[in-house]
C-alpha cells in the first residue's frame, strides 16, 4: 500500500536507483521515515552485483536510537518529541548512547547535515544518511546508503556522503514540487 501511496516511495525510488548506481561501490540505498514511534523502511534498492546484507528492507521497523537512518530522522525533531521517544527508550545494548549522548550526536547530525556509522546496526557495516524533510506536509524522513565498512577509505566515505546529501536534498525538491500537501502524511497515516 505504501509503495501504491506514498509520494516518498513513488518518487524517492528512482532516486535511490541512481544514487545506488552512482555509488560505485556494493552498497544498498535505502528511504526511511518516522512512523509513529519508530523508523520504517519504505523503499530500498541494492545495487546490481552487490553482496551487501544489510537488516533494513522495505516495510520493517528498525532501531529508533541505533544507524545513520535513524539518527538522521531523529535529529530533525522537535524538541518536545525528541524528548518524548528517548524518554520512551531506553539504551538496549550496553554500547547505546544514553540520552544525553544521543542528544549531542543528533545535534552534531543537525549542523552537518548528514550522518555516518559504523557497526551500529549491522556488523561491518556503515551508514551514510541526509535527512529528507517536509515537516508542514508531515514528513520526517532520511535517505541512506549503506557499505561494507572495509570497501570505504576516507576519499570514497568523503564522495558518498556528497552523493548521498545531494541526492536527499534533490528528493526534498522533487517532493515539494510534486507533491500535494497533505499526500505525503495521508500515506501512511
Amino acid at each position: 500500500m505504501i509503495r501504491l501511496t506514498d509520494p516518498l516511495a513513488g518518487i524517492g525510488t528512482s532516486l535511490l536507483r541512481e544514487c545506488a548506481i552512482q555509488a560505485r561501490v556494493p552498497c544498498a540505498a535505502v528511504l526511511a521515515r518516522l512512523y509513529g514511534d519508530t523508523v520504517m523502511c519504505v523503499a530500498d534498492v541494492i545495487a546490481q552485483g552487490a553482496t551487501v546484507r544489510t537488516s533494513y528492507e522495505r516495510g520493517r521497523p528498525r532501531p529508533l536510537l541505533r544507524g545513520a537512518t535513524s539518527k538522521a530522522i531523529l535529529a530533525q525533531l522537535p524538541t518536545r518529541r525528541l524528548n518524548r521517544l528517548l524518554a520512551d527508550h531506553t539504551p538496549q545494548r550496553k554500547f547505546d548512547p544514553t540520552p544525553e549522548q544521543l542528544r549531542e550526536q543528533l545535534a552534531a547530525v543537525r549542523k552537518r547535515g548528514f550522518c555516518v556509522t559504523r557497526g551500529e546496526v549491522d556488523t561491518g557495516l556503515m551508514g551514510i544518511a541526509a535527512p529528507v524533510s517536509l515537516p508542514e506536509r508531515g514528513l520526517i524522513a532520511s535517505l541512506s546508503l549503506i557499505v561494507e565498512s572495509a570497501a570505504v577509505d576516507d576519499a570514497a566515505e568523503r564522495r558518498l556522503v556528497l552523493l548521498v546529501v545531494s541526492t536527499a536534498s534533490l528528493l526534498t525538491e522533487e517532493l515539494t514540487l510534486t507533491a500535494a500537501p497533505g499526500d505525503i502524511s495521508r500515506a501512511i497515516s
